[in-house]
């Protein structure tokens, strides 16, 4: 694994004049007097430096950014916060939009905002404006949403996938109690994407600096996306980081003297409970604590693609004390709780974080616990923090929240969300080094409940290794399949015992057991028995064999298919792993033209780096549809150093020369340098300009 560093690093943040918004109205068109307090350039990899004199310019400046780079995209992400997929897609997306309703996404995104002080409403309202300032200036002609709000992107971070599963029950069960049917309408959620962060302190790292790594998963296609950008402004403002495409402020990043990052944690936080219903209709009532409550219902109407047509259709929702009822059995009624749904709080939460400048301040910015993840943080004086878990509710620890709970009962309610320091957590520990992996260990001899300390199962960095920045960086590309050993010496042993019944039969897989033994366990895009370990594995997976030696009978199932698509059974993994992206924006590929060869492999065996690529009737190559999203190194030297990558590019536009330009990286395992750095400090800038496409200079 290489860092790409063929220009340099260089931290400079440019602090301006502060001139409050409120001062930016007095005359002429406000929206573009607030444009021109913009400047944004673009780097070599067209990551956007956006400059403005205030924090709200800066969002103005973030808002018109991500139109930019993609509006198709970002539209996307918001018709399927808002609970309008179907509107556009289908009846596909109904259940997702069903729950969105369900929860009152929309209701509670706007109360959140109405809530919000006027200094932060600035900048809500001046994101907001940013992309109707695009649309306005662009001549892009929106599907649906026209005009963008500025409480849209609270209802975008109450993301809830409709195929989450809470204790047993998944959400799109909805569809069932709505009048939907309960015929599921998309694929099923099988494939988990816990996102990885870890820190070692200067006493392990060959510079004697900090270093802190994540590597985020996800999708690839779809709703939801990681933007990257640059934001600064004259009021000190000044971060480099992902946030979440439809939203104004980094979720992580680094400033200029701290870095930090979100991993899975694996606490509990949502929970399940079970009611029994009386009466019919809209008059429900369930029983809590000896008396009886009523289930409020409501009738909301979705707009429905039919493909001959948009049409309304009416649902009725049910919802307890506890939140809404997303399955129903006759009298038996579900009803979910999620953490965070109801007061939000994240967008502020990291606007806080991104503004802290010290552990002091960045404790202070978590303490609103409105992140329901683990939290991983280095800075330029050497110190690393994980806390694990954010939003973690407090609950009686004699109940087994694993599975439904009594909702009749007070004794199942949430007592609000642990103080931060009740959250497992290590500061400074004295092995230099913490990983969201691995739970943290109190000294104290502090035991926590078992809803809180479910930790991730993945394996953490080496402890006995002295970093570089590179090798840190390179522990997000490995491909390692850690149960490998134990499953091909099962092979083995199947292989040897049907050789001693039948010879001939086991002779057909005795270069391939060789070819397995020897090696080394790794998905690199040239292994023959990486193709081999992963088809194999898919066909046990894939279930349909009974009897004995079912591990010998699918491997042969893998030759007689590899000889039949490919001629031969010897076939590097990369012919067949390949990472393409459409044409037509971000859809799923659909043509081999400029695919790539990627290492890596699917998200079930365990492996680092990850990449779940479809497999297809009809096709010989599979495409990456998932896997890794993001990858961030971050080195806390004085002047911090940052490296980044994407699978594809900045941009969403198939013309753009950003469109794929991060692939071939990607695939090598090579990170682009990330300066936090504006204006003429950007290093091979590529253009300057204002919102609206004007001009500051003209560069190669």
């Amino acid at each position: 694994m290489r860092l790409s560093n063929r220009h340099g690093l260089l931290l400079i943040i440019l602090i301006g004049g502060c001139t409050p918004l409120r001062g930016l109205v007095g005359g002429g068109d406000p929206v573009d007097r607030l444009a021109a307090g913009v400047t944004i350039v673009r780097d070599e990899w067209g990551v956007p430096h956006i400059h403005g004199e205030t924090d709200a310019h800066a969002a103005f400046g973030a808002g018109y950014a991500q139109a930019e780079d993609g509006f198709a995209r970002l539209e996307d992400s918001y018709l399927h916060a808002l609970g309008r997929a179907s509107h556009w897609y289908g009846e596909a997306h109904l259940a997702s939009d069903l729950v969105r309703a369900a929860f009152e996404i929309e209701r509670l995104a706007r109360e959140e905002y109405e809530r919000e002080p006027a200094e932060r409403r600035e900048i809500w309202d001046a994101f907001a404006a940013g992309i109707n300032y695009y649309i306005r200036t662009s001549g892009e002609r929106p599907r649906l949403i026209t005009r963008f709000e500025p409480w849209m992107p609270f209802a975008l971070v109450r993301r809830i996938d409709d195929r989450t599963v809470v204790d047993g029950v998944r959400l799109d069960t909805i569809l069932s109690g709505t009048g939907a049917g309960a015929v599921r309408t998309r694929a099923e959620a099988d494939v988990a994407y816990p996102a990885m962060a870890r820190a070692v302190a200067p006493q392990r790292t060959a510079g004697g600096h900090a270093l802190l790594l994540q590597s985020v998963r996800g999708e690839f296609f779809g709703a939801f996306h990681d933007y990257e950008l640059v934001l600064s402004s004259g009021t000190g403002w000044g971060v480099r980081g992902f946030a979440v495409l439809g939203t104004p402020v980094p979720r992580d990043g680094h400033n200029r003297r701290i870095a930090w990052a979100h991993a899975t944690s694996g606490a509990d936080v949502a929970d399940i409970y079970e009611v029994t219903l009386d009466g019919a209709g809209d008059s429900l009532t369930y029983p809590f604590d000896g008396e009886r409550r009523s289930a409020s219902a409501w009738q909301d109407t979705l707009l429905v693609n039919s493909g001959t047509g948009v049409q309304p259709r009416v649902f009725t929702f049910h919802r307890t004390h506890h939140g809404p009822i997303v399955a129903r059995d006759g009298a038996r009624a579900l009803a979910v709780r999620i953490a965070r749904i109801e007061e939000g709080g994240s967008l502020q939460q990291w606007y806080a974080m991104s503004r802290a400048l010290g552990p002091a301040e960045f404790r202070s910015a978590l303490d609103a616990r409105a992140v329901a993840a683990s939290t991983v943080y280095a800075d330029v004086d050497g110190n690393i923090l994980h806390v694990h878990g954010g939003a973690v509710p407090v609950r009686d620890p004699a109940i087994d929240w694993s599975r439904p709970v009594d909702g009749t009962s007070s004794s199942a309610e949430w007592r609000g969300y642990h103080a931060l320091d009740e959250l497992p957590q290590a500061l400074n520990p004295e092995s230099g080094r913490v990983d969201a992996a691995e739970l943290p260990r109190s000294d104290a001899g502090v035991s926590f409940p078992d809803y809180m300390t479910t930790a991730p199962t993945r394996a953490a960095a080496r402890p006995d290794t002295t970093w570089t920045a590179e090798t840190w960086a390179g522990t997000a590309f490995d491909t390692r399949i850690p149960d490998a050993p134990r499953a091909i010496d099962d092979l083995a042993a199947d292989w040897e015992q049907i050789g001693g019944m039948n010879p001939v039969r086991a002779r057909r897989l005795d270069g391939v057991v060789e070819r397995l033994r020897s090696w080394d366990g790794r998905a690199t895009v040239d292994s023959e028995a990486a193709t081999l370990y992963v088809l194999w594995q898919e066909r046990v997976r894939a279930g349909g064999m009974s009897g004995e030696y079912t591990g010998f009978r699918a491997m042969e199932d893998v030759l007689t298919r590899l000889e039949r698509d490919w001629g031969s059974t010897r076939v590097a993994w990369g012919e067949l792993n390949r990472l393409a992206r459409s044409g037509v924006g971000d859809a799923e590929p659909v043509a081999d033209s400029a695919s790539l060869p990627v290492p890596g492999a699917p998200s079930w065996t365990g492996v680092m780096f990850t990449l779940d690529a479809r497999d297809e009737a009809g096709r010989r190559r599979r495409y990456g549809v998932g896997g890794v999203t993001v990858v961030s190194a971050v080195e806390l030297a004085p002047d911090v150093r940052s490296h980044t990558i994407v699978p594809f590019g900045q941009s969403a536009h198939p013309a753009s020369a950003h469109f794929f330009d991060q692939a071939a990286l990607y695939a090598r395992g090579e990170l682009k340098p990330a300066w936090l750095a504006t204006g003429s400090a950007v290093p091979n800038a590529r253009r300057v300009y204002r919102p609206g496409g004007t001009a500051v200079r003209e560069l190669r």
